[in-house]
């Protein structure tokens, strides 16, 4: 397939599900901050996407749960943290995008 077609098929999977991502970590950060984000705070975080935010958000967090519907977001995901601090304590099983999400 060629680079074209790739791309093609990404942008038609992006606008399927809606999805713009984050970048920055500097930005990430910001936000957590703003949000005031506790040690103690328990996080639900809608549209995980590329991890960014799941990041400083784990850093900050007691936990975060992390779904995402797309389900090649959701194996980079996976692949992204996993054997990390944040899969073994401070993230929840990363969803992706079932009716009944599993919290264990």
């Amino acid at each position: 397939m060629g680079a074209r077609r790739a791309r093609s098929l990404r942008d038609a999977r992006r606008r399927a599900y809606g999805q713009n991502f984050l970048a920055s970590r500097a930005i990430a950060a910001q936000l957590v901050r703003q949000a005031k984000v506790g040690r103690g705070d328990l996080v639900l975080e809608i549209g995980a996407g590329n991890g960014i935010l799941t990041a400083e958000l784990a850093r900050q967090a007691r936990r975060v749960f992390a779904v995402e519907i797309d389900p090649v977001w959701v194996a980079r995901l996976r692949e992204r943290f996993a054997g990390s601090a944040f899969e073994r304590g401070k993230l929840a099983r990363l969803q992706n995008g079932t009716r009944q999400p599993s919290f264990r």
